[in-house]
């Protein structure tokens, strides 16, 4: 019983039976009642600055290239680029979010 991602509550020392029972089936027959502990998860979340970092190694010559094409004109190089919506990682920000770099 680790804590790693769950909260592990006092009752697992009282009662760990119970919560033995719950976590492994194959130990059901140590208490009639089983117990759950509930992971918190997670969400894989990516700040816009990772986007970023992540944007730049994969296409950061590839724009520099666009930008020597069209003379220096960053509008005409995002206008070829630009996708409706938002990427899944990102799509649970909201702006205000976004613009602060890391979500809470």
């Amino acid at each position: 019983m680790r804590n790693k991602s769950r909260i592990v509550p006092w009752d697992v020392l009282t009662r760990p039976g119970q919560y033995l029972a719950g976590a492994y089936p194959a130990l059901r027959f140590l208490d009639a009642e089983q117990c759950r502990l509930r992971t918190v998860q997670k969400v894989g979340q990516i700040s816009y600055e990772a986007m970023v970092k992540n944007l730049r190694t994969a296409g950061g010559k590839a724009l520099n290239v666009m930008n020597w094409v069209h003379a220096g004109d960053a509008c005409e190089v995002v206008a070829q680029l630009v996708r409706d919506g938002v990427p899944k990682r990102l799509a649970g920000f909201s702006p205000q979010e976004l613009q602060g770099g890391v979500r809470a």
